[in-house]
């Protein structure tokens, strides 16, 4: 009753999502009763809990998320994101791949929480990416299913690679607050097309590519898609077939390079070494009728 009076406070102050830690360590039936009490209290209060490496290959934390009302921090792919892309592991891409393709465990795969750094492990970078990569693994979290939550000092590359970067180190004061880093526009970018684009909020996910080096997949709903192309290895050209975007040209939202879709097929796109790429499309707004 203590814990929910002061939740109940800090809602009534104007705080619209919880984070709640370790909640591996209570029952069910105790989180079940927390959030049905707090959505009373704000309907549209957002909260998701951390099980610590939960995710879709830990049953326990699967049942967490499909019948507790919370969503879940995604460390499933994090884990996947931090091998293919900070550890350079030889599967690349396809660990990625394989964790979407568990999202049929989950009652709604939206509210898994996607992240790269947290407080609990060494951040990304401590982890062997380069900046090029922290960029790729924000690109991902942004255009793909779930609900992205990115941690402080990532959009500055913030790092401290003391001790492997291992707490108190991955947890430095802010450094910079530099607008026109890399990741910092990249962000900005594809935070405008979350918002826009309901294919990002709420799509289905379709593979259109698959290596350990190269992943292209698309985001769609009803008339809107979403295209995200990825590369890890050297520079490359791929085609892509059955991409669910009308016949046009389109620019690359993080570049602005053009590129022309006829019949669903993109031909020789061309994706750097280390680089991401985004098309996105928005369909007409439907009108609302009566019933």
């Amino acid at each position: 009753t203590y814990i929910k009076d002061a939740l109940r406070l800090w809602l009534n102050k104007g705080v619209d999502g919880f984070r709640v830690d370790t909640v591996k360590h209570m029952p069910l039936w105790f989180w079940q009763e927390f959030v049905s009490d707090m959505v009373f209290h704000r309907p549209d209060l957002y909260i998701f809990g951390e099980w610590f490496q939960g995710g879709c290959y830990d049953d326990l934390s699967v049942q967490f998320m499909n019948k507790s009302g919370m969503g879940m921090l995604d460390f499933g792919l994090q884990r996947g994101l931090e091998e293919s892309l900070a550890r350079g592991n030889g599967q690349g891409f396809e660990l990625i791949e394989n964790v979407f393709g568990k999202d049929h465990l989950f009652d709604d795969s939206r509210h898994l929480v996607t992240f790269l750094d947290n407080h609990d492990m060494p951040r990304f970078m401590s982890a062997g990416a380069s900046p090029a990569r922290v960029d790729m693994g924000l690109a991902l979290i942004l255009t793909c299913r779930g609900t992205p939550c990115i941690y402080y000092g990532t959009e500055q590359y913030l790092h401290n690679d003391t001790n492997g970067g291992a707490d108190p180190y991955n947890r430095p004061m802010m450094e910079n607050w530099d607008t026109a880093t890399s990741a910092f526009r990249l962000v900005k970018k594809l935070a405008a097309v979350r918002r826009e684009n309901k294919a990002v909020q709420s799509g289905s996910h379709r593979k259109k590519y698959l290596s350990p080096d190269v992943y292209a997949y698309t985001r769609v709903y009803r008339d809107n898609c979403c295209l995200a192309a990825f590369n890890r290895g050297e520079d490359t050209a791929i085609d892509l077939e059955g991409v669910e975007l009308p016949d046009g040209v389109y620019k690359d939202v993080l570049s602005d390079r053009a590129v022309s879709v006829k019949a669903g097929r993109i031909s020789g796109l061309k994706l750097d070494r280390d680089s991401s790429f985004v098309l996105s499309c928005c369909g007409p707004a439907r009108e609302k009728t009566g019933l």
